[in-house]
């Protein structure tokens, strides 16, 4: 058999999966790991506090970015499956 492409539309590719992802990283300790980057953002002494979050799924991070003060921009691309 030979393989498709997917023709769906993003949005159809993405319905109902941003709850499944919740439930899957419900136990994330994000603000953990977003402190982490931050320290790191501020040892290395990276300039600005504009952030580019790619892939960045439901934006639990990206949230975390922004609540630490940074400006952030979350973009998500669809998967070819």
């Amino acid at each position: 058999m030979i393989d498709q492409p997917n023709t769906a539309s993003p949005k159809a590719y993405y319905d109902g999966l941003g709850d499944q992802y919740d439930i899957v990283t419900r136990n994330q300790r994000y603000d953990i790991w977003v402190q982490l980057y931050a320290d790191l953002i501020d040892k290395h002494g990276a300039p600005g506090t504009t952030l580019l979050d790619i892939d960045c799924g439901t934006g639990k991070s990206a949230l975390g970015f922004a609540d630490l003060g940074f400006d952030v921009t979350g973009v998500d691309f669809p998967k070819k499956c």
